[in-house]
């Protein structure tokens, strides 16, 4: 997963886990909010049924009063029906009353001198209904209104409860974001600083700002940590080249006396040529242990780098003499261009270190084909021996330094693989080993083709 998408993953929980407890307390406010609202607006519609149903039994009990024609004009509710029955129930004036509102407990209780409201959600009627005074045929006046009424009187007010916890969300999910940005950047900033120290490059840092105190001070510890840790660094590598280069001295003046007495006193048994031999070894240890040191040691930037003049330079004037010594045959070829970047002087010794391992391990008669291919991208170094190769398990830890496996020869220090790949790291490319179908093994170097960053940034851009 790239970071990118990890960055987007955990704004989202973020947000998550901010929102859906919003979620959760909005719906706590507002459901019983909405029952209040709803009650109230009912309340209020019942009374204001009530008050049109006493009304108009007033109106029925004037004793001069005598019929009251145009009764529904005094409706004044959205589909408000009024009536008045007699004592039996049976309609006088008005609208005529639904069987189940005729025969209901509202109308009963006000023929039985009671006033009385109620909400029909079956018929979906508000109901009210009151008892007319005197000694007339009537007996109660009654009033029915669509529930519908409850409904349109709540809605503004539903509207704004809406409006509110809408905006609420809103705010809400943008304050998330906005903490989520917070949190994320810095700690994408972290994992991107991470990446490079993983990769060795010890000058970087984040150099956080505006970012949460607890990750800014995690960012000052990763920094301050990153320095201590290049500046033992730099005092390891530097001891181990200054170690080197002061022992150079006294190595070949041990060497020369070992061959002073050797020419004074002879060499009958051969100990004096295996003492050199071995003073050889340690030489050759300690000058790989000082070019590491230099290798490590803030390398120069990578140039181009005509690869396959290179080779053609280092077979044809260095290793096509010793390779012929040895009975072996070097073969080299290129296609395509070979310019890659690389570490001035690096690529050379890179070479030099694979030519000799690949002569070391050739039998007689044998041979080593070096070849180079380049594309547009990169550039591909393989030189291929005939030896007797090297397990997975060698393979795999033919980079560690000192390490040398049981087809090495015996002179190696362990040194020369773990310098040529630092120098191949340096230089932007990477270096492995495989084994060559037939038998022997093949050193595969690939190093970016010179421009090739350059133009993916402009495709990327």
């Amino acid at each position: 997963m790239t970071r990118g998408r990890a960055g987007t993953d955990l704004r989202s929980r973020i947000v998550r886990r901010v929102m859906v407890p919003v979620l959760v307390a909005l719906l706590v406010l507002v459901t019983p909010l909405l029952v209040v609202m709803e009650r109230q607006v009912r309340g209020q519609v019942v009374e204001l049924a009530e008050r049109r149903a006493v009304s108009v039994s007033l109106l029925a009990a004037e004793p001069d009063a005598g019929p009251l024609p145009g009764l529904d004009r005094l409706a004044d509710l959205p589909g408000e029906q009024l009536a008045v029955v007699d004592r039996h129930g049976v309609t006088v004036e008005g609208a005529d009353l639904p069987l189940r509102v005729r025969r209901g407990e509202v109308v009963g209780g006000a023929l039985a001198g009671h006033l009385g409201a109620a909400v029909d959600r079956e018929l979906g009627l508000v109901v009210a209904a009151a008892p007319v005074a005197g000694d007339g045929a009537a007996g109660a006046a009654v009033v029915w209104v669509p529930t519908s009424v409850i409904t349109d009187r709540l809605g503004p007010g539903l509207g704004l409860v809406a409006a509110l916890t809408v905006s609420l969300l809103v705010a809400s999910a943008l304050s998330a974001r906005a903490l989520a940005r917070t949190v994320v950047r810095p700690l994408q900033t972290l994992d991107a600083v991470a990446a490079r120290l993983e990769a060795g490059d010890l000058e970087a840092r984040a150099h956080l700002v505006g970012a949460p105190p607890e990750i800014t001070r995690l960012a000052e510890r990763l920094d301050h940590s990153t320095q201590q840790i290049q500046v033992l660094l730099a005092r390891q590598r530097s001891f181990v080249a200054d170690v080197s280069h002061q022992l150079r001295t006294p190595l070949a003046a041990i060497r020369l006396r070992l061959e002073n007495m050797a020419l004074a006193a002879g060499d009958p048994d051969g100990r004096i040529a295996a003492t050199i031999e071995e003073v050889d070894r340690l030489a050759t240890i300690i000058n790989d242990l000082l070019t590491l040191a230099r290798a490590e040691d803030a390398p120069p930037r990578p140039e181009p780098v005509d690869v396959a003049a290179v080779v053609r330079e280092r077979v044809a004037v260095a290793w096509t003499p010793l390779a012929a010594a040895a009975g072996v045959t070097l073969r080299s070829s290129a296609t395509g261009p070979a310019v890659a970047t690389g570490v001035p002087g690096g690529i050379r010794q890179v070479l030099d270190n694979l030519f000799a391992n690949a002569l070391q391990a050739s039998p007689p008669d044998g041979g080593v084909d070096v070849t180079v291919e380049g594309d547009p991208h990169e550039v591909t170094v393989r030189i291929a021996d005939r030896g007797p190769g090297m397990s997975d398990a060698d393979r795999a830890r033919a980079f560690e330094r000192f390490w040398r496996g049981e087809t090495r020869t015996a002179g190696g220090s362990g040194l020369g693989l773990p310098i040529a790949a630092r120098l191949v790291e340096v230089s932007g490319g990477t270096i492995a080993l495989h084994s060559r179908e037939g038998g022997g093994l093949v050193a595969e170097i690939r190093l970016p083709a010179a421009g090739a960053a350059d133009r993916s940034e402009g495709i990327s851009s």
